[in-house]
């Protein structure tokens, strides 16, 4: 076994830390009591371990042997400074870089490199690394199986990296999905093999050429998503007419590109960023973005040429550097295109918002026309443009051109421009349609929401407050009443702080109209906010009050060292905890505070011997106890009590326990939330544990789903008759009832208010006489001990009844049909039959299941009489008959052998047409049964499945170890073999031919013996 995945350190630290949850001081002594303890299955257990961010799963599989043994297989290795949490200024580049290569390595060598699903191999911002590491660990991890690959390597001048493009073969073409490389070379070749699987391929700073890309692309043809970012060997991007899924590409400062060629037939979405260059194509995309950040007037390159390469476009978005050349009338349209979005980085003062309306004339289409104006660099003497807003005769109008499908406009970075405000004013006069404006003006159109400020320039600052003030005074007027209309003021916290920044310039009145501006919606966000931060503040309250499990006085010291870096949220950690068994839960909040703070409101405590693994031979039964006690005892300790689902106290086979404990651990473990509780005290004839009635009442009445309780006292009022009916008139919700060995109950009385309930169970009730039912809808009752009255079981429909007396046959057939006429499935269970089935008064006119055991059957028992139980249910699909293994030597064939000549009797008289399917298990050769046999295949047309069973005994040697050389053994191969013999001779050839008759064996084991 490896040794246990280390993250923040040695792993002899991790014993130190004293005081498992759910351990004693002197368990870390002893290695035989760190099992888990688990009952899921290993795939789930698996599961859940995969759920775990790496560093706590690597914790976890240093306290827990279960979780240990799924490490060697976790399946999602990411490792980058970020997951291993080596993001810290303190240390240097180099120092980070090591400290990376060595728990990387450390991980990987403690791996077995089967069954990763995902790699990520992420060394952004580190120092020049051996590349001979990263062949190791390619070639350990990349197996057949793997779906995601991520190889992102430092920036290194002096050497490159080849990735190794064997890994794409040898088995991983049929698994591999993603693909993910950066900063290394890649040279495929036309024999790299067909990549079956691979949907996704992400290239950046690769050295890789146009000739070698196109190979790739070629054997890729599951390939959905292509991204190409800053590959400089690229000149020519051919995209292959064999990508019929291929819907995404981008491509992203190639800076060698001169054409992009396109003959997949699919693409929909194409995003293009870098110096303009000839598109071929793409008359199929519907998504285009195209950015050129380092060259001007993008826009006239837009209506120019994007109408001819893609014509069918239905969302466009422009980026530019700077638009300096106003946008000219071209000819043709967009007829497509409903989403428009144009974002410029730097504004030009000469540029013409207004000319924007010949790309609206093109769009007949355009339902939203959305325009971004950042300031990156705002130049000095830019404000104010030498134009006021009160001088409105100069604003220029376009009556003629008319957008009548444009329904939303927003323009973020509303800056002080008389083309601007032209604009605006022009799209709220002639587009009949609109019904939502939204003008921001933040300079910049990343806002200040996220609570960190933005650092504005003086003039930005003035600029803003100045346009809020503008558009409020001369344009909110011209807005239709139709239109919602949304003025978005700049970040208050900004223009509140802007007076004394400013040494007076900004007077304080004019930020009063900005601040009774703040929307409703900014307002209940900041409520929610002080809500979340009341909440925490509670919590951590209510966290302080009694220490955590596991946390020493010198923990605090070392909080950096056990963070547990996880980016999930705390309900997802809560749930992923919970499905965690309770030995294993309270380990992993030993080396985690994620689950350390989920520990204290742990939903499901189930404490018993094996559940703690105290079931062990080396103690004896009172260390037994004692050590279960103290453990549940630490456990509830630590425990917060809050937030209990479940509670299971299951101390069967202890000694006798203080039942003060009981009351303790009840009280505090059943709260308002618990929705299962089970309680088992340990057997005591001096003395019976009596439940707290309490604990039913008060608020837990409202949540509590399931209550088992076995061996105590219940006393819900002073008559000792109605105890039980009633608490069951207190339980309207009731669907499920079992009664086992309760010896108190003479007259069992079901109220008519339980509508619900559906199952009703009753075992071994020994001074049961009477059983009344009033309940509506009971579908299923189990009935089983001596014979008692049953009443009021009109409805049900899933009967079984089992009685340790003899000729419960006879029983059925004369009181059943009254007492349970809709009966669907009946099981009658019988420990001995001696009187033969008699024939009956009346039919079970529903009746289509029918199972008939017995441990024992006398040797005077006539099977064939069986014929009238078939008769008395004409619609009976399914017959099943067990053969009891309790046979004496006497019984042994039954006065009767195989080849006697005596006749079988025949009954042709009696037909089951609605018969379907027919076995008999522990098949013997006694006449009647041959009899019986015979007599359903030659008078069941319906009959299509026959199954005889002549293995003698319960159980078959396929599922317990036989032993043929023990001589009741040996008696009961003999029999099965004169069974197998009976049915080949008697049985066989009665057949139909329509029928699938299966005849089964005694193990080949056991025939081995007779031959």
């Amino acid at each position: 076994m490896a040794s246990p995945p280390t993250i923040d350190g040695p792993t002899d630290s991790v014993p130190k830390r004293k005081g498992s949850p759910c351990q004693q001081d002197d368990d870390s002594q002893d290695d035989k009591r760190i099992r888990s303890g688990v009952d899921l299955p290993e795939d789930i257990f698996w599961y859940i371990h995969a759920l775990m961010p790496l560093r706590d799963a690597a914790r976890a599989a240093c306290v827990s042997r279960s979780f240990l043994q799924s490490w060697r297989c976790y399946p999602y290795l990411s490792f980058s400074k970020e997951t291993i949490r080596l993001d810290n200024h303190e240390f240097t580049v180099d120092e980070t870089t090591r400290d990376l290569i060595s728990k990387t390595s450390h991980i990987l060598h403690n791996h077995s490199g089967i069954g990763v699903k995902k790699l990520e191999l992420v060394f952004f911002g580190c120092t020049n690394v051996d590349f001979s590491y990263f062949d190791s660990w390619l070639n350990k991890v990349v197996k057949p199986g793997i779906e995601k690959l991520t190889l992102i390597l430092p920036r290194n001048s002096n050497a490159e990296y080849s990735f190794p493009c064997s890994l794409l073969s040898d088995g991983n073409e049929n698994s591999i999905r993603y693909l993910n490389l950066s900063c290394c070379s890649i040279r495929p070749t036309v024999d790299i093999g067909c990549l079956r699987t691979l949907t996704t391929v992400h290239l950046s700073s690769m050295r890789i050429t146009g000739f070698e890309l196109e190979c790739l692309l070629s054997n890729s043809l599951a390939l959905e998503s292509l991204t190409v970012i800053d590959c400089k060997e690229i000149v020519q991007l051919k995209i292959p007419c064999l990508l019929k899924r291929l819907h995404n590409l981008v491509v992203d400062q190639c800076e060698m590109l001169k054409v992009v060629e396109n003959y997949a037939p699919n693409v929909t979405i194409f995003d293009f960023s870098g110096h303009p260059v000839p598109m071929l194509g793409f008359l199929q995309v519907k998504h285009l973005e195209i950015s050129c950040l380092h060259q001007s007037s993008i826009l006239c390159y837009a209506l120019a040429n994007l109408l001819s390469v893609a014509p069918n476009v239905e969302s466009l978005g422009i980026y530019s550097h700077t638009e300096i050349v106003g946008t000219q009338t071209v000819s043709g349209k967009y007829l497509r295109l409903k989403y428009l979005q144009i974002v410029s980085l730097n504004r030009s003062p000469d540029f013409d918002y207004l000319s924007l309306v010949s790309f609206l004339d093109v769009c007949p289409s355009l339902q939203t026309f959305i325009l971004h104006i950042s300031d990156m660099r705002i130049p000095q003497g830019h404000m104010g443009h030498a134009w006021t807003v009160e001088d409105s005769a100069e604003l220029r109008q376009m009556p003629g051109h008319r957008h009548d499908n444009l329904k939303k406009f927003e323009v973020a970075g509303f800056c002080y421009s008389k083309s601007l405000f032209e604009l605006t004013w022009h799209i709220l006069e002639t587009t009949s349609s609109l019904n939502r404006v939204k003008l921001d003006t933040a300079c910049n159109f990343p806002r200040c929401s996220s609570g960190r400020c933005i650092s504005y320039y003086t003039e930005q600052i003035m600029e803003a407050l100045n346009v809020f003030s503008a558009i409020k005074t001369y344009m909110m007027e011209k807005v239709p009443p139709t239109v919602k209309f949304n003025l978005v003021p700049p970040c208050t916290r900004c223009l509140a702080r802007s007076p004394l920044g400013l040494g007076g310039i900004v007077d304080r009145g004019d930020l009063a109209p900005v601040m009774r501006f703040m929307s409703a919606k900014r307002q209940r966000h900041l409520q929610r906010c002080r809500r979340q931060i009341r909440r925490r503040e509670l919590i951590s309250s209510v966290a302080k009050t009694n220490r955590w499990p596991c946390q020493q006085n010198g923990s605090s010291q070392d909080d950096k060292g056990i963070r547990s870096g996880h980016d999930l949220e705390e309900e997802i950690i809560r749930h992923i905890h919970s499905l965690i068994p309770l030995r294993d839960a309270a380990r992993v909040a030993c080396v985690s505070h994620a689950f350390l703070r989920s520990w204290r409101c742990y939903p499901y405590l189930i404490f018993s011997k094996e559940r703690l693994r105290l079931d062990k031979s080396a103690y004896s039964d009172d260390e037994i106890t004692r050590n279960l006690i103290s453990k549940v005892n630490r456990i509830l300790q630590n425990h917060s009590g809050i937030g209990v689902k479940k509670l299971e106290l299951i101390f069967l086979g202890c000694t006798s326990v203080d039942f003060s404990y009981f009351d303790n651990w009840l009280h505090k473990a059943v709260t308002p939330v618990i929705e299962e509780l089970t309680l088992i005290p340990p057997e005591n004839r001096n003395a019976i544990y009596r439940f707290p009635c309490s604990l039913l009442s008060d608020v837990n009445v409202n949540s509590i789903r399931y209550l088992h309780l076995s061996r105590c006292a219940i006393r819900s009022t002073i008559d000792l008759v109605t105890e039980l009916e009633c608490l069951l008139s207190n339980s309207p919700a009731l669907e499920c009832l079992r009664l086992l060995d309760c010896k108190e109950i003479v007259l069992f009385k079901i109220p008519c208010l339980l509508k619900r309930l559906h199952s009703l169970r009753v075992n071994s009730c020994e001074m049961l006489t009477v059983v009344e039912s009033y309940a509506p809808n009971i579908a299923t009752f189990d009935l089983s001990g001596h014979a008692v009255e049953v009443l009021g079981l009109d409805q049900v429909k899933n009967l079984e009844m089992t009685w340790y007396s003899s000729s419960i046959l006879y029983y059925a057939l004369t009181n059943l049909v009254s007492v349970a006429p809709n009966v669907e499935k009946l099981g009658i269970t019988s420990r001995t039959e001696v009187i033969n089935a008699q024939t009956v008064l009346g039919k079970f006119l529903h009746l289509k299941h029918l199972k008939i055991f017995s441990i024992e059957w006398s040797p005077n028992f006539d099977y064939l009489s069986l014929v009238s139980f078939l008769d008395a249910s004409p619609l009976l699909e399914t017959f099943k008959l067990h053969v009891g293994m309790g046979m004496q030597d006497s019984h042994m064939g039954h006065a009767w052998t195989v080849g006697d000549s005596a006749p079988l009797r025949q009954m042709p008289d009696h037909h089951h047409n609605s018969l379907k399917k027919f076995k008999v298990s522990n098949f013997c050769y006694w006449k009647s049964l041959v009899e019986l046999t015979c007599h359903i295949l030659e008078t069941t047309s319906s009959l299509n499945h026959v199954k005889l069973d002549t293995a003698c005994g319960y159980h078959r040697c396929s599922s317990v170890r036989c032993d043929p050389n023990r001589t009741e053994q040996q008696k009961q191969i003999m029999e099965a073999h004169n069974a197998f013999l009976t049915v080949k001779t008697y049985i066989l050839g009665k057949v139909p031919s329509t029928v699938k008759f299966n005849l089964v064996q005694r193990c080949s084991r056991c025939r081995a013996l007779i031959q």
